[in-house]
């Protein structure tokens, strides 16, 4: 358009931020999800999600993502890494666990269990811990005699015979 005389000319603009898709990664034997986020450039991603997993016999601890969180500037994925740990074992047999909502349950085998991260996750749940060896003995944990038994660092369960010849633990 040719000018033939003083104009003046209004122009609008609409500001749009850049975003870009943050994708996070729960891959273990026991759960595989993907998990997309949209984040606004330059700010700092957080996961949101519920990161954790257990299966039967195993939890699966979270250790970090596979690389180190950073403001956003383009199109990236997190995936997590875990430790894998047996909830309860005899030297190196993970032994066999069943929990519900009151309760988890280590069927011992052997003479000295570990149940350390059974009785953390009774603990961290508000279940009772049951360690039971066949029909002989069972020991159960619950309340503050789990905090207690936690407390102190979860010592291994040793099965022994008594001077008046009784099982315990």
């Amino acid at each position: 358009v040719p000018v033939t005389e003083n104009a003046v000319y209004t122009g609008g603009f609409e500001l749009v931020p850049r975003t870009y898709t943050v994708t996070w990664v729960i891959d273990t034997d026991e759960r595989k999800e993907t998990f997309t986020t949209e984040w606004r450039y330059g700010d700092m991603p957080v996961f949101e999600g519920d990161i954790s997993v257990l299966s039967d016999m195993y939890i699966y601890r979270f250790s970090k993502w596979d690389k180190t969180l950073a403001p956003v500037k383009k199109d990236v994925t997190y995936t997590a890494l875990y430790r894998k740990i047996p909830l309860a074992t005899c030297g190196n047999t993970v032994l066999d666990i069943e929990h519900n909502e009151t309760e988890v349950k280590v069927f011992a085998i052997g003479v000295e269990v570990s149940v350390k991260e059974a009785a953390l996750l009774a603990y961290e749940t508000g279940k009772t811990l049951t360690v039971c060896w066949n029909d002989l003995l069972s020991v159960s944990f619950s309340g503050e005699e789990l905090q207690h038994y936690v407390d102190c660092g979860t010592p291994n369960l040793k099965l022994q015979v008594s001077q008046e010849g009784n099982l315990e633990v």
